[in-house]
């Protein structure tokens, strides 16, 4: 197995990994038809975005199963389709080369302060060493979409979340 195979393997199974401990601590918690939060993690010195796919429990995820796109979401490998959230997740890695993993997760405390329209201020050392002084607040836009996109990369700006 060559060096890159061997790489992709290990992002494969460290993303299903994060999946269940996500799914474990109830930021994903499977709904039956909805499948919150997505997974994606850059294979270093590439464009290849391995990304989970649409509508597939986080818990459940098996390295097979993840999706394969480009830096523009296209479709290279994998049965699925990959997740609605695949334009953010791309628009980051392009504006971030610093970056190389995504959790995007639905936690209830974020969504409290999301609905609330404010910033998380960093209240503890582990936060702050993340993302320095606040978890920024990016404006609303509709999933799946570019706007939703852009107005993602735009909110990130160099902060970690």
């Amino acid at each position: 197995m060559a060096k890159s195979e061997r790489a992709e393997r290990k992002l494969r199974v460290e993303i299903c990994r994060v999946g269940k401990a996500m799914n474990q601590s109830g930021l994903c918690a499977f709904l039956g038809v909805y499948a919150p939060g997505n997974l994606s993690a850059r294979l270093p010195g590439s464009s290849r975005i391995i990304i989970s796919p649409s509508g597939l429990d986080k818990g459940s995820l098996r390295p097979v199963d993840l999706v394969v796109v480009d830096l523009n979401g296209q479709h290279i490998e994998g049965k699925y389709r990959s997740s609605t959230e695949t334009p953010m997740h791309c628009a980051i890695y392009r504006k971030r080369r610093d970056v190389n993993g995504i959790v995007h997760a639905h936690s209830p405390g974020t969504l409290a302060f999301a609905v609330a329209n404010q910033e998380i201020p960093a209240t503890t050392i582990e936060l702050a060493a993340v993302c320095g002084r606040r978890v920024p607040l990016a404006k609303y836009a509709t999933p799946g979409t570019n706007a939703l996109a852009e107005t993602t990369v735009m909110g990130l700006g160099d902060s970690g979340a």
